[in-house]
């Protein structure tokens, strides 16, 4: 079991992010030729101050498809300057590509089952092997992540190859949790070297063992050339966890702007109204989206139209033991409210009993919903201000 956490499998800063268009120059300037395209590898290698280790290339085989980790956007340039290959999905500029001579294989449906039927036929009728990163997405290399299983399906013989990116003296990270294309692309040309190690390990067949052993067993012998533990992690954790961060990050930055700013006294009392109705809803979000409604029932219906963007907070256990120690003056003086409390209770689900058959009856039922809870809210909000007398007058 891996003890790794979550959020160490990012680096989280980093120089403020820059384009980069150097590279565009070579695709206007060189033919579509094979030796051409070994020009601009070269060319792209010293502008962006690559350098290539290469063990074991005499071990590559003729296999199905080569199958590495995933370390930067680039890792596909430098695979198939070393042996051609495919490349499944558009990852990089189409002008950069053609300057490459990189083959990318871009399906032309959104079905899976047949976007691996095309990549089947790829294997039967070429000879030149698909190159997969199962891992799917980037991380600064501490684990190895759960591989995507349909790559194997498709494929009867494979080459691991083991990536590892480093920067000789400078301890800058090759990507981080929020950098893009771009803001690495510069990078490889800020700092004076970016260092390639590409190892070729021994081929892995599908013979006569099941598709999740043929996984593990591609899977064990990167991380054990790498020396990293294999993570319990999958793409679509990470995907989830950089979601939530970046909605943390900008909630962070929405309170301090809040902090350092002058509240609104009107607006910041309507929040407090919109939090007495969603208690789980940060206040920032709440007070962010009251600046533009002006309106706590619009900001309501916002919220529980999925308009507003935010991290729900955590319940607070309520404590049975304070409210069970308190003194009979005060349990004698609830009871009065208590069969106000339990009326107003009894219509406070608001679940539909039976599911609308057609789009309308949902639509109704759901503009029912929405306008009980706001009744049921409003009715809460009376009784525990003591609003009863005012209201009915």
């Amino acid at each position: 079991m891996s003890s790794i956490e979550i959020k160490r499998l990012y680096s989280y800063s980093r120089f403020p992010e820059s384009p980069a268009l150097l590279l565009y120059f070579t695709t206007f300037i060189l033919p579509n030729v094979p030796i051409f395209h070994s020009i601009v590898y070269k060319l792209t290698y010293i502008v962006l101050g690559i350098i290539i280790n290469v063990e074991n290339i005499d071990k590559k085989e003729e296999v199905d498809a080569f199958i590495s980790n995933k370390v930067t956007h680039f890792d596909s340039v430098v695979i198939n300057s070393l042996a051609k290959c495919v490349t499944p999905g558009v990852q990089l500029n189409t002008f950069l590509t053609s300057a490459f001579g990189i083959q990318y294989f871009k399906s032309t449906t959104t079905n899976i089952e047949e976007f691996k039927k095309e990549l089947s036929n790829i294997i039967s009728e070429s000879k030149v092997p698909i190159y997969f990163q199962p891992e799917s997405v980037r991380t600064n290399s501490r684990a190895l992540l759960k591989f995507s299983v349909w790559p194997f399906a498709i494929c009867n013989k494979v080459q691991p190859i083991a990536i590892t990116v480093s920067r000789p003296g400078l301890d800058i990270p090759i990507s981080t949790i929020d950098s893009g294309y771009w803001s690495d692309l510069f990078f490889f040309m800020f700092v004076p070297c970016t260092v390639y190690k590409i190892k070729f390990l021994p081929c892995v067949e599908k013979k006569g063992i099941c598709e999740g052993t043929f996984i593990s067993k591609v899977r064990q012998s990167i991380a054990d050339d790498l020396k990293i533990e294999l993570s319990d992690y999958s793409a679509a954790d990470l995907k989830e966890y950089v979601k939530r961060y970046i909605i943390e990050q900008q909630r962070n930055v929405s309170t301090q702007n809040t902090t350092t700013g002058t509240i609104n006294p009107e607006v910041h009392r309507m929040s407090m109204q919109v939090r007495e109705v969603l208690p789980l809803v940060p206040y920032d979000a709440i007070y962010k989206d009251l600046l533009k409604t002006r309106s706590v029932d619009l900001t309501i219906t916002n919220i529980l139209e999925g308009h507003v963007s935010y991290l729900p907070e955590q319940s607070k256990p309520s404590s049975s033991s304070s409210s069970s120690s308190n003194s009979p003056l005060k349990s004698t003086a609830s009871s009065s409210s208590s069969s106000t409390h339990q009326a107003t209770n009894t219509t406070l689900n608001t679940a539909v009993p039976v599911f609308g058959k057609s789009p309308q009856e949902r639509s109704l039922s759901f503009q029912e919903r929405k306008k009980l809870l706001i009744e049921n809210s409003r009715k809460r909000y009376i009784e525990k201000h003591g609003l009863n007398n005012i209201v009915g007058s």
